[in-house]
């Protein structure tokens, strides 16, 4: 099946080298328990109020003044709330980042935050674009956008494919668009992300004068669907069988292709991919080379009982079970 692959060969031979562990991205991380008070940030005039998404959400800027390493002064952040049965979205959310940075993944940073003026508890999330100071600043488009140009027929979120997905990464010579699919594919797999709609991808295009238009994959946002939030019963996936059935109904919101355009089970959608290409297979089995003792005490680390929504020991056994299990299916999917 032909991708019209691009990638360098040299990039092939080290993705099928046999890494031992992925390389780890450097992780901001806030003091464990210390939710990052925003009542005094200022609003961003130009997003108010973020346009896109089912769940409350704004947009704040840093303080010029903040001395605190993991947060950019005068920088912007978005602000999700997340209540009832959803509120574990927050800690779901916080969480994937700190996955994502294991795996060597690109993920936006993600914080708990709490605004003392409304009394919100949220995730404090790091815009991927607009960086003070930058050089080359970046205008940042959905993925739904360049679908759209693609396909003349739209049905709501959908069509969605994968394959319609790297076609237009190819068009658009996306530098090593494959190898940012399969990885994707396989940290949703891990987490079980169920919410990579279209406009829960997108490109950062960069305007360089004299060089025309530059186009990347903006970095992997939105991830806070996963990680079992919506377990209420924080045993009942631990007993026999349970654990098998729940990631068998994990469904990614792509398809394959145009034929087959509809949510596709995860390990259905990775394997189909590994079986595609050898090079998207090397780039997902390097996803799921980390050690599980560094799991745990990444996820263990966030525990946190004094605060309105709470990230207690059992729901921290939970998520390390969940992505450890789903760690088991990919390898055995993907033949590591």
């Amino acid at each position: 099946m032909d991708f019209g692959l691009s990638i360098d060969v040299l990039l092939s031979r080290l993705l099928t080298a046999g890494v031992a562990q992925p390389p780890r991205l450097s992780m901001k991380l806030q003091p464990p328990g210390a939710p990052i008070l925003i009542g005094a940030w200022s609003r961003d005039d130009d997003f108010a109020i973020h346009p896109v998404g089912s769940k409350p959400k704004r947009t704040v800027i840093c303080p010029e003044a903040e001395t605190r390493p993991f947060l950019i002064p005068s920088h912007t952040y978005l602000f999700k709330i997340a209540t009832g049965w959803k509120a574990q979205q927050l800690w779901a959310e916080v969480i994937a980042y700190q996955i994502g940075c294991l795996v060597g993944l690109t993920v936006p940073p993600a914080f708990l935050a709490y605004d003392e003026r409304t009394g919100e508890l949220g995730v404090l999330i790091e815009f991927f674009y607009g960086f003070p100071g930058e050089a080359e600043p970046a205008r940042f488009f959905h993925g739904i956008d360049f679908i759209r140009r693609f396909r003349e027929a739209s049905n709501g979120d959908r069509p969605h494919d994968l394959r319609t997905n790297i076609s237009i990464c190819r068009a658009y010579r996306v530098p090593n668009h494959l190898e940012w699919w399969a990885r994707t594919l396989a940290f949703d797999a891990l987490i079980g992300n169920t919410d990579r709609h279209t406009e829960n991808w997108g490109f950062l295009i960069r305007s360089r004068p004299g060089r025309g238009h530059h186009y990347e994959l903006a970095p992997v946002y939105d991830n806070g669907t996963s990680l079992g939030f919506q377990q209420a019963d924080l045993k009942k996936l631990l007993e026999p069988g349970a654990m098998a059935g729940f990631i068998a109904k994990g469904l990614h919101h792509c398809g394959w292709d145009r034929n087959t355009d509809a949510p596709t089970p995860h390990m259905d959608l990775c394997e189909k991919l590994a079986v595609a290409s050898a090079i998207a297979g090397a780039a997902m089995r390097n996803v799921i080379r980390f050690g599980e003792d560094d799991l745990r005490s990444l996820v263990s680390r966030n525990v946190c009982a004094e605060i309105d929504v709470p990230f207690c020991t059992e729901r921290a056994e939970l998520v390390t079970a969940i992505v450890l299990a789903r760690r088991a299916r990919l390898s055995a999917v993907l033949g590591e």
